[in-house]
């Protein structure tokens, strides 16, 4: 597994390391090729004197020098230096007393060069640079006539003179050989310090994030309201302290709805079974009983009815929670469902005192999933109708305009304040005055119907609404779509 530490110190050792790597190379090169340049500025400098010095008399070729002013050419100096004159038919000049028996080689000119410069070994074993020049000497004007010089000067030109002055290089060596042992052993030590300096800064850097992380490896499902802080100003943290404290919010959130809601489940479903309970025991306990025998049946069957109405009601959430998006569309006409659905409700709650009002504006047809819409309207009327007063009327609505559709259902309602409506859509969410109040007749409805219609209507785009108003409570579904067709 990578670590961000260890990456960070690799990528940024290896960085430096390269820059140091690359300033010592370029800075040894620029101090060598100084010093180098200098040096060979001596010695031309030396060879150039020599030059000067270089003259037609009326002898000849002659080297107008004296050893009493340049002591480093002379047979006795600690450290000699060297030169040597060739005349333009090759014959040796004059040259150095430092040289004694031993000579000098000529070095190699290009063809319009007239500076040569090469490393040599000296005569004394000495490592050396030599530099050779090819020139043409002064031509004394009153020791020869007009015609004279210009035959010497026309030969000359055509196989100049050449001097060479050699001198020892070791010292310039052991300089640079300092200069480059010194350059390397202070990048390597700062290397070092850098290691040093990067390890701490990164690792004392990293802090907030470990102790980000040590919090976060202390949370688990029983300390979910706990959350991160940080001793540390850091911008970046700061956004993921806040994004994950969020997070922590919304999961405590969740697992205290799923803790609700998991006892909610469990009484609606213990209701059912301690009265199919109890009305076994009875009848074992009467069997002879024919009053208890005659309602036994249909009470069993009743309290299954609830089981399983409120078992497929919760297997109809789960499956509206899973869903991540609705296929299967039907041509789904809004009038004929929520007619069936009255009628339906209406069997089913014959001995409830309440009058169902439908006001359609017209034929509505949508495209969409013909089951989930069949749930919504379902729910919605089964809501008001269980949540109505007695002797009330229910207003079902149904209208379409500008390509937009409204289905509405409106009850009357004593039980409800204006802050319950953040709850409606809640899974089991019901309020205590419905549970104490509620009609036995009224099975089946364990405050899963409106979150049924939540669920799907948001699968399906649809937008739903809830308003309480002079204690009429409305449940408002709209949606839009371009495939919608109202028929006024």
């Amino acid at each position: 597994m990578t670590s961000i530490e260890q990456t960070l110190i690799r990528r940024l050792l290896i960085s430096l390391g390269v820059i140091f790597l690359v300033f010592g190379m370029v800075l040894d090169y620029l101090v060598s090729a100084r010093y180098s340049r200098e040096h060979d500025r001596v010695i031309q400098a030396k060879a150039r004197s020599l030059v000067t010095l270089t003259k037609y008399m009326d002898e000849g070729l002659e080297l107008d020098f004296a050893d009493e002013f340049m002591l480093e050419f002379g047979e006795q100096a600690d450290q000699p230096s060297y030169f040597q004159i060739w005349t333009h038919d090759g014959t040796v000049l004059e040259k150095s007393d430092s040289l004694r028996q031993n000579n000098l080689n000529k070095p190699l000119f290009d063809d319009a060069a007239t500076l040569a410069a090469v490393k040599v070994d000296l005569p004394d074993g000495r490592r050396g640079r030599l530099i050779g020049i090819r020139f043409i000497p002064q031509i004394e004007d009153d020791h020869y006539s007009d015609e004279k010089i210009a035959v010497i000067a026309d030969q000359l030109r055509r196989e100049p003179v050449i001097l060479v002055v050699a001198e020892e290089r070791e010292k310039l060596e052991s300089a640079l050989l300092t200069l480059h042992l010194t350059l390397a052993g202070f990048g390597t030590l700062a290397l070092l310090l850098t290691t040093v300096l990067v390890r701490k800064v990164i690792r004392s850097g990293l802090t907030p994030l470990r102790e980000l992380q040590e919090q976060v490896a202390q949370l688990d499902t029983h300390s979910l309201e706990k959350r991160l802080t940080s001793n540390y100003s850091v911008a970046e943290l700061e956004e993921i302290t806040n994004q994950f404290n969020q997070l922590l919010a919304r999961l405590e959130s969740g697992f205290l709805r799923e803790k609700q809601f998991s006892g909610d489940v469990a009484h609606e479903l213990r209701t059912p079974v301690a009265e199919i309970k109890a009305l076994a025991e009875v009848a074992i306990r009467w069997p002879d009983d024919e009053a208890i025998s005659s309602r036994f049946n249909s009470d069993v069957l009743g309290a299954s009815i609830q089981m399983e109405t409120t078992i497929n009601n919760l297997l109809a959430l789960a499956r509206s929670e899973s869903i991540s998006e609705a296929d299967c569309i039907d041509l789904v006409d809004l009038v004929f469902e929520a007619e069936l659905s009255v009628k339906k409700h209406n069997v089913s709650s014959s001995g409830m005192k309440r009058h169902i009002s439908l006001d359609v504006s017209g034929n509505v047809t949508i495209f969409s999933v013909a089951s989930f819409v069949k749930l919504i309207i379902d729910n919605m009327i089964q809501n008001a109708i269980f949540h109505s007063e007695n002797d009330s009327t229910i207003d079902i609505r149904i209208e379409s305009s500008n390509g937009k559709f409204t289905i509405s259902a409106s009850n009357l309602t004593n039980v409800l304040e204006e802050q319950d409506l953040q709850f409606i859509f809640n899974r089991m969410w019901r309020k205590d005055k419905v549970r104490l109040n509620q009609d036995s007749n009224a099975i089946s409805h364990a405050g899963i119907g409106l979150s049924l219609v939540h669920n799907y209507c948001n699968l399906l785009g649809y937008e739903t609404l809830a308003t309480l108003s002079n204690n009429v409570f409305t449940l408002a579904v709209s949606g839009s779509n371009r495939s919608i067709e109202a028929t006024e």
